[in-house]
């Protein structure tokens, strides 16, 4: 199933640059598709400064289809970002 808003279509598409794969079903599993741990990080990140939300790393276990992501960013609050500080 294709993505059907505009949150689905922005993870989705991080999935395919993180798994390099092409078209990934909403439904489809990150970890059957070959996700592991260092790749749910680097989605955990993409998501964060693209949304401006924060998700903990469980959440891609808890909910590791696009479908079920996309309804976490949709209800997480934009202010619990949290940006990370550069140190000099």
């Amino acid at each position: 199933m294709a993505p059907t808003n505009e949150i689905e279509k922005s993870i989705e598409k991080m999935w395919r640059e993180i798994l390099e794969t092409d078209q990934i079903s909403i439904h489809a599993n990150f970890f059957e598709l070959g996700g592991h741990s260092l790749k749910a990080m680097m989605l955990v990140s993409r998501i964060s400064k693209q949304f401006q939300v924060q998700v903990p790393i469980n959440e891609i276990f808890s909910r590791p289809t696009i479908k079920e992501l996309s309804e976490y960013v949709q209800k997480t609050d934009e202010k619990t970002y949290l940006p990370t500080i550069e140190r000099v």
